[in-house]
This record gives C-alpha cells, sequence and structure tokens, in this order.
C-alpha cells in the first residue's frame, strides 16, 4: 500500500491509470525524482512561446494570489508540456514547494515527474486533484494539487492552472476554483481570437448569459469555427465540430433570424437534437 493512502480508501480509476503510465515512462517510485530545471535564457524564450497565454491568465492569477496568500498555497500556470511558466501565493509554501522543484522552469509532466495534477491533468485533458500518497513519488505526497486544463477556442491544449497547498488542507472547493478561473481564461481567449467573427453567448438559463458559465460559438459565414467547452457541451459536440458543422446543422432556428434580432433582447434558439437555448 502506497504511504499516505488510507488502505480504506479506493484509489481512482485515473490514479491508478496515471501510476501505470509513469511506470511505463521508466519511472520508479522507491527512487527520488530527477527535476530538470531549464536555464534562466530558456525559461525567458519558453515564456515569450506563451505571451498570449501568460496575458490571458495574467488576471487570474492575481485573483488567486490572494487566495494562495491567505490559505497558505501557491498557483501555478504552465505550458501544454507542464513546464511551470509563473507561480504567485503564499512565500513560505513557495519555498517548501520550491524543494520539490514545484517553480517556473521544471516541467511537470508524467513522463518527468510520475503522477501529479499537472501532468495527470495534460494526460487525461480533464480537471484533477492529487493529494498526498496519490503521487507517483514519496517526495511530493507534501503536496495537494488541483488543476485544470486550459483549451483555446480551436480546442488546442496550450497550459494548465493549478493550485497547490499542503497536501493536510481540504481539497473539496479548490478545484472548483480553479475551474472559474480557467473558464474565465478561455472566455478571453475566445474574445481575443473570434473579436471579428460573428459570436452567439447562449445558454439553456438565460441568467447565465455573459457570464463565465456562458456557451460560445463563433462562425465563419455559416461554419462553425470556435467554441469553448461549454458551449460545446451544451450543444451535445465536441472539438470534433470545428470546421465541420454549419449553423443549419446545429440549430433549427434560421441564422437570418438571429443575426436580425434586437441585440439588448435575448432570443431562444431551438438544437437539432431538440433542446432549447
Amino acid at each position: 500500500m502506497r504511504e499516505g493512502i488510507d488502505p480504506g480508501d479506493a484509489v481512482s480509476s485515473i490514479i491508478l491509470r496515471s501510476w501505470r503510465r509513469s511506470g511505463a515512462h521508466g519511472l520508479d517510485m522507491d527512487r527520488r525524482p530527477a527535476f530538470e530545471s531549464l536555464s534562466h535564457a530558456q525559461l525567458r524564450e519558453i515564456r515569450e512561446r506563451n505571451e498570449i497565454l501568460l496575458r490571458a491568465a495574467r488576471g487570474e492569477l492575481e485573483l488567486l494570489h490572494e487566495d494562495a496568500r491567505l490559505t497558505g498555497g501557491i498557483a501555478i500556470l504552465t505550458d501544454p508540456h507542464g513546464t511551470v511558466l509563473a507561480t504567485v501565493g503564499n512565500v513560505d509554501f513557495a519555498e517548501r514547494a520550491s524543494r520539490v522543484a514545484l517553480r517556473p522552469g521544471v516541467q511537470w509532466s508524467e513522463a518527468a515527474i510520475g503522477t501529479n495534477a499537472i501532468g495527470t491533468a495534460i494526460a487525461e485533458g480533464s480537471p484533477i486533484t492529487v493529494s498526498g500518497g496519490e503521487h507517483f513519488f514519496e517526495a511530493q505526497a507534501i503536496l495537494g494539487c488541483s488543476a485544470v486544463p486550459i483549451f483555446d477556442p480551436s480546442g488546442e491544449l496550450i497550459g494548465v492552472l493549478d493550485f497547490s497547498n499542503d497536501a493536510g488542507v481540504p481539497q473539496t472547493h479548490t478545484l472548483a476554483l480553479v475551474r472559474r478561473a480557467v473558464e474565465q481564461i478561455e472566455h478571453r481567449l475566445f474574445e481575443q481570437r473570434f473579436g471579428r467573427h460573428v459570436r452567439m453567448h447562449f445558454h439553456a438559463d438565460p441568467d447565465l448569459v455573459m457570464s463565465p458559465h456562458e456557451g460560445l460559438l463563433a462562425f465563419d459565414g455559416s461554419c462553425l469555427v470556435g467554441a469553448n467547452r461549454q458551449g460545446l457541451d451544451l450543444l451535445g459536440l465536441d472539438w470534433s465540430a470545428l470546421g465541420v458543422l454549419g449553423f443549419d446543422q446545429i440549430f433549427d432556428t434560421g441564422r437570418d433570424q438571429i443575426t436580425q434580432a434586437d441585440p439588448t433582447e435575448p432570443s431562444r434558439i431551438r438544437t437539432r437534437r431538440g433542446s432549447v437555448l
């Protein structure tokens, strides 16, 4: 039994899959992980390559900074490969985290570090919390981490946002906090990419339109070219619909009826699946 795992607790299938992947990468949980850090020049270069993400996430990192400071944790932004681009938060915990290489310039992919929230969120393509002994290496068992992958409006994974603190701190609401921050980041990326396209803002609950929970679609002519995850989920679609489906293949309501509607008044639209948004 892994240290830090209660024998009465079942390890989730996601963690088990991650442990197997970590072993397949040639990692040995009985050894200390080898942390390789980028040079200052390399880190500067990788930050420049990810400038769009860094700009889009700046506001959320500032907001999480206060939460992290008060709860004794740190917020972390990585590139799509798990390389840490920026950290903000509690100075004391940041120092402890740095001892296990949770600092800018270190890659936290599963291939490099084994099971961890950042690397496993990348591998699974979904949000996850990894705490204590769920980590592949014992050295990381001091950490309790919640991570959410960040996708651009074309469905490409471009980074991960993580909130980490002491493994003894309850993680009950942490993942929801990070999810909300990522929704805002993805919303900002959508607006930056498709500011000149025909866009739809929608939700089954009209009160959630123009909120971080709204669905977003962008059309080039009648072709769907961009979306956020909420929009695709509301329509029962996935990223493969981009560049393939047209407006009339998604909605029963005519496109002209929508584009000619009063933009100051909410309107309802029926999908081909029969739902009304």
